[in-house]
């Protein structure tokens, strides 16, 4: 079965685009090599009986020549039976059987040949070809070979059919190539012999009749048409000899508004013209048409050749196209914001109302100079517009603090800066400058706009100042916290020392649960200043840093530290270890886990279990810790993480300071916390997803 999977995979190998022969013959080399054949041939045969080898595999020397002298037709012996039966033909000692008597001569060259297998190669029912592969090596012929031998003859079919198709294909087209030469041939001989013929004429047709405007030769003396256009005859809407019998002034469209004499005159004096005139031809709007008249002299005759463009498209378009100058010339005039236009010489096109406003100057006084340096710097300097205009961004740096590419145009600018004297007054501006380019992408002017921010940097910088003195205000309660926790500290030790003491002396009973009642609440005391300092170190925290651990390894360290107190309760704990929970985290991220350890222990319950789960959710890690005690009101659970919001549970009291701790931990590693209902009863699920490396 190896041999069989081995060859299905190198049959999967072959690249199906090879030409069809390369292609059989790769299927006939991995046949033969996973197989175990010696060599194979494959051999194609026509209507006529007549075989052609196409394909070979390791042939021996001479082969070839002994097969063409055999006489005996191919489909004589055993190839002839899969040819009638369209099936695999296999044979065992095959030079025994009586129908292969005619090619014993091919033992000489082949050797010993034990086994010789011939596979049809057929297309809808129709066998067209063997492929005959020899080993010798005697052995069974299995079910599974079988198989395989037939989708070879499956796909060396296939190629086979293709490569006559590609035959064909080839044919017809180099039929068709030496149709199209000679068609080629045929046709420059032709276009030769109709270039040759009437040069002159043919060259003066193909000017002026493939022209869109009306071209006509006229007499400059009797303004009698000499020759036309195509185009002419369309716009006269005239038959063409109806205008070779007619003058150009005889026509209605130039009686009124064209004067023949004169322009001819004109002509001749100045060698050429060019007229604009509206006309009107009946039932048709008035048009524009633009007339270029030039004068000439040939061979002693004089001549007046007219081109006639109709442009009145082009007017309808300059028509809009100042329609729209005029409506952006009044978007910037009546813009709200101050803004002016420089054009690419430098010299300001437009200075807005707002603008004016601004600065006190009326636009009168500013179109058409470069004088803006000296408006809003108090002296003749670069501004942005003349950055983008000379595109020598490095001048930013000399006279503007903030600067850089503008947010709304890519190739604009912006910078902003306190002006000292604008209409009067210190204002901060900020400064954009944008860039309009014509559609060859040239530039042709540069809008800039002046925002007045001038309130909102004030507020800006007194925000500044809050911020500082707000960040002293911090400073100083951290002092205050740390003074706090060193006084208050101090004290509460000594007491909780010396309380020791006397409990180990003391002998009276009531004595001794006085000092138990001292020893208790200094510890509370104690607990309190330390988580309460703790918090507050912990908010005054932006950035921790963080290290690759494994979260389960700092699990079952926090579970180790609760044993004592876990047997004490006879509580038990399922944690399941895993070996890879790497995350990034902090040590202090070990202080969530005690303390969601711990609130299970107070609140599950004496002889009850801890369920403690790390789980993967795809780019976290969620870590559960499952209790099955009193559990949470829903209305509670919103506050349950806030600083002093604490429920009141099974007599045991606090501050409720340690699920603070909890979030704010939590928040610096970008994580999240939360509490459910534990769902499999009585109890809660607090968890905690932190971030996988």
């Amino acid at each position: 079965m190896s041999g069989i999977r081995a060859l299905n995979k190198a049959l999967t190998n072959i690249d199906v685009q090879l030409p069809p022969k390369q292609y059989i013959k790769n299927i006939l080399e991995v046949t033969c090599d996973n197989l175990d054949y010696l060599f194979g041939t494959v051999i194609e045969i026509n209507e006529k009986s007549e075989a052609h080898m196409i394909a070979s595999h390791n042939l021996p020397e001479n082969y070839p020549e002994i097969v063409n002298k055999v006489k005996a037709p191919i489909l004589s012996g055993p190839a002839g039976e899969a040819f009638e039966t369209c099936k695999i033909v296999v044979l065992h000692d095959p030079f025994s059987d009586p129908r292969l008597a005619p090619w014993n001569n091919l033992r000489v060259v082949t050797g010993i040949i034990e086994i010789m297998v011939w596979v049809p190669l057929f297309k809808n029912g129709k066998v067209f070809g063997i492929c005959v592969l020899y080993g010798e090596k005697e052995r069974d012929t299995t079910q599974d070979e079988l198989s395989s031998l037939e989708q070879i003859g499956v796909m060396m079919s296939i190629a086979i059919a293709s490569n006559k198709y590609l035959h064909q294909l080839n044919k017809k087209t180099q039929e068709l190539q030496e149709s199209r030469d000679e068609l080629e041939i045929r046709v420059k001989e032709r276009t030769a012999e109709l270039s040759n013929t009437n040069t002159e004429l043919q060259l003066f047709k193909d000017l002026i009749n493939q022209s869109n405007d009306a071209i006509f030769v006229a007499d400059p003396k009797t303004s009698r048409f000499l020759e036309i256009n195509d185009k002419t005859c369309t716009v006269l809407r005239l038959a063409r000899e109806e205008i070779l019998n007619i003058g150009v002034t005889d026509l209605e469209m130039f009686k009124d508004n064209f004067s023949w004499k004169d322009h001819v005159k004109e002509v001749k004096e100045r060698g050429s013209l060019i007229l604009e005139r509206e006309f009107k031809k009946k039932d048709h709007p008035v048009a524009t048409v633009e007339i270029n008249m030039k004068y000439l002299v040939h061979e002693n005759k004089e001549y007046m050749i007219a081109i006639v463009r109709n442009i009145t498209e082009r007017k309808n378009a300059e028509r809009i196209l100042q329609e729209e100058k005029k409506f952006s010339a009044s978007l910037i005039q009546n813009c709200a914001i101050p803004a002016f236009a420089v054009d690419s010489q430098h010299k300001i096109i437009h200075w807005n109302k707002a603008c004016e406003g601004l600065t006190g100057i009326e636009a009168e006084n500013m179109i058409g100079t470069s004088d803006y340096g000296n408006v809003f710097h108090g002296c003749k300097r670069p501004c942005i517009v003349d950055c983008v205009i000379d595109g020598n961004f490095d001048e930013l740096s000399k006279y503007y603090t903030k600067y850089g590419k503008s947010i709304y145009s890519p190739d604009g600018l912006y910078a902003e800066d306190w002006i000292q004297n604008i209409g009067g007054k210190k204002r901060y501006l900020i400064f954009d400058a944008t860039p309009i380019k014509n559609n060859k992408g040239e530039l042709i002017a540069v809008v800039q706009t002046l925002q007045d921010m001038t309130q909102l940097k004030q507020d800006e910088e007194v925000l500044t100042k809050y911020t500082e003195e707000l960040q002293h205000s911090n400073e100083l309660k951290n002092l205050f916290g740390d003074v706090l926790h060193h006084d208050l500290l101090n004290p509460a030790g000594i007491i909780k020392g010396y309380t020791e003491i006397l409990l180990n002396a003391e002998k009276d009973q009531k004595k001794v649960q006085a000092l138990k009642v001292i020893e208790r609440n200094t510890g509370k005391l104690i607990n309190l200043v330390e988580t309460a300092s703790k918090l507050a170190k912990l908010e005054s925290v932006d950035d921790i840093e963080f290290h690759k651990t494994n979260l389960c390894n700092i699990l079952k360290a926090t579970i180790d530290d609760f044993e004592p107190e876990l047997n004490k309760k006879q509580i038990t704990i399922e944690f399941t270890q895993k070996n890879n929970c790497f995350v990034n985290v902090n040590p202090l991220v070990k202080e969530v886990f005690v303390n969601l350890l711990s609130n299970a222990i107070k609140y599950g319950g004496d002889k009850n279990k801890i369920i403690v789960n790390a789980s993967d959710t795809e780019e976290d890690w969620t870590v559960t810790v499952t209790d099955f005690g009193i559990g949470i009101p829903d209305e509670d659970k919103p506050h349950l993480f806030e600083r002093f919001k604490r429920m009141d549970k099974l007599g045991i009291k606090g501050m409720g300071l340690g699920l603070a701790i909890v979030k704010r931990i939590v928040d610096l590693h970008g994580g999240r916390v939360g509490v459910e209902d534990n769902p499999k009863g009585q109890g809660s699920v607090f968890w905690v997803t932190l971030k996988k490396t």
